[in-house]
């Protein structure tokens, strides 16, 4: 009978991690970079995919979603309409992308949808829960526009969230059945975490800091009443859920709140960090250790067991930001990326020789180093703006987004996924988990923006990609056909539930 520590080498052999415990380097020569171009092949025709902050996830079929914002700063699309944003799926193993729709198309098709009502860019996670992937959304840019008034958050709406269906990759407004056709009225969903203990997800809301707490099985939510009036105006841009059952949000630069789940009491707790948490967490496997940024770059070591948080060190310094983490395989190390805070309109980027690496910090010790310089790596960018937490293939190849810096006001070009393939070899499940009936490369082509070129389905049977029929009264038109007999359809159905704006069917 083989021993214990063997069986635990072919464990990780098998998942193609061998490199990493076998204790060796990884070398800045062996770290690839490398642009998901696909995406933008398959965007809407015109589309400006401008915006995106930390709004990224890979599922556990090793599919990655991504939303990205239009250019409306000033609340209209590269079409000229109200302000939109445009959600992908990207089947790594495949390199094939698909386009999933559009939040105000996916809204309006369940009925929940106001004549003006805005999305902008993609601002949470895009996060896990069962088998679907959900992220939450907000209806302005910049909320310093409400910070000296909450009154005047009454114009906005308020917070939806959307879900993705991983098997078929069906996009859903999940809001339509609550009151108002919101989650929160008069705010936006900024942070969104996903508790795989409670079966829930938890959102932060800004201006207030609400709590909005969703059960996706029961489709109840509640809500939270935020603290913001008793520490200051200022929101952290992340919420930290953990197997004891609490959720951490962060307030007014370093005060730091605990909400229980099981008591529903919040109370404060004193982690001594030197900033609001501030887009960027990881999440160990068996949730022991939650890493995450501070707005000023320092990381954080959160022992959700004790509650014990330490300093772990720091990958930004000199005025840089980081709004990027990621873990290695083995869970020992991070990843990021030091940004700019506010490389436009002509102001200068802070000094600094990690500004703009790939930067690897050693959690044990806290020392870092640089793999991969990305200062000009990109063509018509001087600086670029990097985001996204805990995007992570099976492969151990990590996830970025990357929008492009400002010029007069407006971001320059579409914004890019970044891949970091650190050269571990593939497991023997790649690209055959979770498989569905259709092969996914049977969508890698351009397509046109479904509306223009739909047209009436008659006596055709469509098929969804788990190869179950989809009744004729739900198909309500079909745009050009790709490949392998599948369509880009508008669907609809007798429910709100049923309803989606773009679908991918097959006809057999």
């Amino acid at each position: 009978m083989k021993n214990k520590a063997l069986l635990f080498l072919e464990s990780f052999v098998k998942r193609g991690l061998f490199l990493v415990v076998l204790g060796i380097s990884i070398q800045a020569q062996d770290v690839t970079v490398r642009v998901l171009d696909k995406i933008k092949e398959v965007k809407p025709e015109g589309a400006w995919l401008a915006m995106s902050y930390t709004a990224i996830g890979v599922d556990e079929c090793d599919n990655l979603y991504v939303v990205f914002g239009d250019d409306g700063q000033y609340g209209t699309n590269s079409f000229g309409g109200v302000q939109d944003c445009y959600v992908f799926k990207y089947i790594i193993p495949h390199d094939s992308a698909i386009y999933l729709g559009s939040l105000r198309e996916t809204a309006e098709a369940a009925g929940n949808l106001e004549d003006d009502e805005p999305f902008f860019k993609g601002h949470t996670h895009i996060v896990q829960l069962g088998n679907k992937m959900y992220f939450g959304t907000q209806a302005f840019h910049d909320i310093n526009e409400y910070m000296g008034n909450l009154n005047d958050t009454v114009t906005i709406r308020g917070g939806h969230i959307f879900s993705i269906s991983i098997p078929d990759g069906e996009l859903v407004d999940e809001s339509v059945n609550h009151p108002d056709g919101v989650f929160v009225k008069h705010q936006g969903i900024n942070s969104l975490t996903a508790s795989p203990w409670d079966n829930l997800l938890f959102g932060l809301t800004l201006p207030s800091g609400h709590i909005v707490i969703y059960d996706p099985e029961t489709e109840e939510s509640e809500l939270v009443q935020g603290i913001r009036s008793e520490v200051g105006p200022a929101i952290g841009r992340e919420i930290i859920a953990t197997p004891e059952h609490k959720v951490y949000s962060s307030y007014s630069s370093n005060t730091v709140y605990a909400y229980d789940v099981n008591t529903k009491n919040r109370s404060k707790v004193n982690f001594g960090v030197s900033g609001a948490f501030w887009n960027g967490q990881c999440r160990k496997k068996d949730g022991s250790n939650v890493y995450f940024n501070t707005g000023d770059g320092n990381i954080y070591e959160l022992n959700t067991r004790t509650e014990n948080c330490r300093r772990i060190g720091s990958m930004g310094g000199n005025g840089l930001v980081l709004w990027t983490l990621a873990f290695s395989p083995d869970e020992d190390k991070l990843y990021g990326i030091p940004s700019c805070s506010e490389a436009k309109w002509g102001q200068s980027c802070p000094s600094g020789n990690m500004k703009y690496n790939l930067v690897e910090m050693d959690i044990s010790s806290g020392n870092t180093r640089s793999l991969v310089d990305l200062n000009g790596k990109f063509e018509n960018s001087t600086y670029g703006q990097y985001s996204g937490s805990q995007a992570m293939d099976s492969r151990g190849s990590i996830y970025f987004i990357r929008c492009d810096d400002y010029d007069d006001n407006l971001w320059r070009d579409d914004g890019d996924v970044v891949q970091f393939d650190f050269g571990y070899p593939e497991p023997d499940d790649w690209g055959k988990r979770c498989r569905t009936k259709v092969s996914p490369k049977g969508a890698d082509q351009k397509v046109q923006k479904y509306q223009r070129v739909t047209a009436k389905v008659e006596a055709v049977t469509f098929y969804d990609l788990r190869g179950r029929v989809v009744p004729n009264g739900n198909v309500k038109s079909a745009a050009e056909t790709l490949n392998k007999g599948i369509y880009i359809v508008r669907t609809g159905g007798s429910t709100t539930r049923e309803a989606s704006a773009a679908r991918l069917l097959m006809v057999k």
